[in-house]
């Protein structure tokens, strides 16, 4: 579910379209604004100043975004925090918005959900859709704001019908799910398609699943051709899934060359299940010529952001001496924080070490309980060894 996801990890990004309630002033502040659209920044923040100090809202606000996102300059938030209260306590909706999430992500300023939770709710009544959305999410949550799903709802439906495409994607997931709403795959699917229709490339990437898992293959088709708009527009997931489909012929040809290159497309934007795809390609030969390095270079990333695939098959490199270096100790300790997600894998590893006495103290007990684990996991050549080790165990009882 992407609800809360991509929302609340969702910086603004500066938008040069000023308050529509911005007075059509000549003399500096039209010069300078017209600099800060021209990305003159420097020209913008000088004309802009004494605006600013005069108490003038619009230049408040812009003096604080050039400093909140270092626009030809270095980055100052605590001056951007300053600049941003001042327009915000005239009621300017956007310095709000971008206040809110100073709070909401403790960028610049104290972490406060609840002071986020008020700036957000003032630019949403302002009918600021982003501000709405964002609130919408609070109240998902929880946070900042006591959990209500019909102010949720409410919200996002505010948001979405101001064609807040974020908005609409989440309420698609929101009855998706089922988890806030019951589920109906029918409204999902209306609310997906209204936000990819208007070029939402993570809506035409949610519409592109529902459509792939459709009876249909017709409806099916369709979800393809969503699902490579979606990755045209440099979607990361709908990059990744895309090149899940050409490694399993799924709705395409099979190409391992052609699913390396949308891997590598969503692994240089931070994708971990990319970048662990592209290690094993690179590991194996898959559609690339076997190059240890660059499956390290790969595994390494994948592993940096937590992905417990990618920090098993890092671990494993390190073992089997295919990794620029050894480092027994870091390979026990990726196996350990693979085994903490879930990872079937990593706890069969963990107990291979462990019955052999491998880098760790030999422990035939605790590899039971490892090997166990794999098992519940779905991991079945556990089966296997724990056969073998309970065979030998019952063998020596009897002697």
């Amino acid at each position: 579910m992407r609800l809360l996801r991509p929302l609340l990890g969702c910086l603004s990004a500066f938008l040069f379209v000023l308050s529509p309630a911005a007075p059509a002033l000549a003399g500096p502040l039209d010069d300078g604004l017209a600099a800060y659209t021209a990305e003159d920044y420097a020209t913008a923040a000088r004309l802009l100043t004494p605006e600013a100090e005069a108490g003038g809202v619009e230049a408040q606000y812009v003096l604080g975004m050039i400093r909140k996102f270092g626009l030809g300059r270095d980055k100052d938030l605590p001056g951007a925090a300053e600049w941003l209260r001042k327009a915000a306590d005239q009621g300017h909706a956007e310095a709000r918005y971008e206040l809110a999430q100073m709070y909401l992500h403790g960028n610049g300023l104290p972490q406060d959900d609840a002071e986020a939770a008020k700036l957000f709710e003032l630019a949403a009544n302002q009918g600021l859709a982003r501000a709405q959305t964002n609130l919408a999410g609070l109240y998902g949550l929880g946070r900042g704001v006591p959990k209500n799903q019909g102010r949720m709802l409410s919200w996002f439906e505010r948001a979405a019908g101001s064609g807040d495409t974020l908005a609409m994607v989440n309420l698609g997931d929101v009855y998706a799910n089922g988890v806030h709403a019951p589920k109906n795959t029918v409204v999902a699917t209306g609310w997906y398609r209204k936000a990819a229709e208007a070029g939402d490339a993570l809506g035409e990437f949610a519409l592109a699943e529902m459509l792939l898992k459709a009876p249909t293959v017709t409806e099916r088709r369709k979800g393809m051709t969503w699902l490579r708009k979606a990755a045209g527009h440099d979607q990361p997931d709908a990059q990744y899934r895309l090149g899940q489909a050409y490694a399993t012929g799924q709705g395409v040809k099979a190409d391992a060359e052609t699913a390396n290159s949308w891997w590598r497309k969503a692994a240089k934007q931070g994708h971990s299940g990319a970048q662990y795809n592209l290690c094993i390609s690179y590991d194996k030969g898959l559609g690339v010529p076997r190059d240890l390095k660059k499956a390290w270079e790969w595994c390494r990333q994948s592993a940096n952001q937590g992905d417990p695939a990618g920090q098993y098959e890092t671990a494993a490199m390190l073992l089997a001496g295919e990794a620029p270096r050894e480092d027994p100790e870091l390979a026990v300790r990726l196996l350990e924080a693979a085994a903490e997600q879930g990872c079937g894998m990593a706890w069969y590893g963990l107990g291979e070490l462990q019955r052999q006495g491998l880098h760790m103290k030999k422990d035939t007990e605790k590899a039971l309980v490892s090997y166990r684990r794999a098992l519940e996991l779905g991991y079945q050549p556990a089966a296997e060894r724990l056969r073998g080790m309970e065979a030998a165990r019952s063998a020596s009882e009897n002697r």
